[in-house]
């Protein structure tokens, strides 16, 4: 959090300008030069950092514009492919654009959130920054109704009852196991 409370960072988030646009730049060039490969070395990685940018500005046709300025014969199959893949980036583009869209989308993202709810309110929150560390001892210990059938479904008819009369032993010598319902 302490690089956004810097000074400069509150002048560039005050307008309430979007980083949205940089963050698109920074995926293209991921595409042509990905940080598993470590290019940062190399002396491609500034040639696959301008065809990136390239391809961000002019689209994919930037391969025929740059084989044309090179004096390079052309290629019909680029040229085909190229046009083929601008098509379906002007297709997504309009399609991601409309209102059913962007309606959809955000009613897709509100039923996984309202299941992320429903899940995390049966069971818990099972994943979240430092959820071992803010658990109590008791939250800890507590099984669930929904871990009770799992382990129930993944054990022998012997083995639950092993379970559960060692939990009921510990539950009345300790008080620490607790079952919720």
């Amino acid at each position: 959090m302490k690089p956004f409370l810097t000074e400069e960072a509150a002048k560039k988030l005050a307008p309430c300008g979007s980083s949205q646009r940089n963050e698109c730049v920074n995926s293209s060039i991921g595409t042509k030069a990905p940080k598993v490969r470590h290019h940062g070395v190399s002396e491609s990685s500034d040639f696959r950092t301008a065809a990136a940018i390239s391809q961000f500005n002019e689209g994919y046709g930037y391969v025929n514009q740059a084989a044309q300025l090179l004096g390079v014969a052309g290629n019909a199959v680029t040229e085909k492919l190229t046009k083929a893949m601008d098509k379906k980036k002007d297709r997504n583009r309009l399609r991601q654009s409309t209102k059913a869209f962007k309606r959809d989308r955000r009613s897709a993202k509100k039923k996984k959130t309202q299941k992320t709810r429903s899940l995390e309110h049966k069971e818990g929150v099972t994943y979240e920054s430092g959820v071992g560390l803010t658990q109590s001892e008791a939250d800890r210990l507590t099984i669930t109704n929904g871990a009770l059938s799992d382990l129930r479904m993944a054990s022998t008819d012997k083995e639950f009852d092993d379970f559960v009369s060692i939990a009921s032993l510990r539950e009345s010598t300790q008080k620490e196991v607790l079952i919720a319902a």
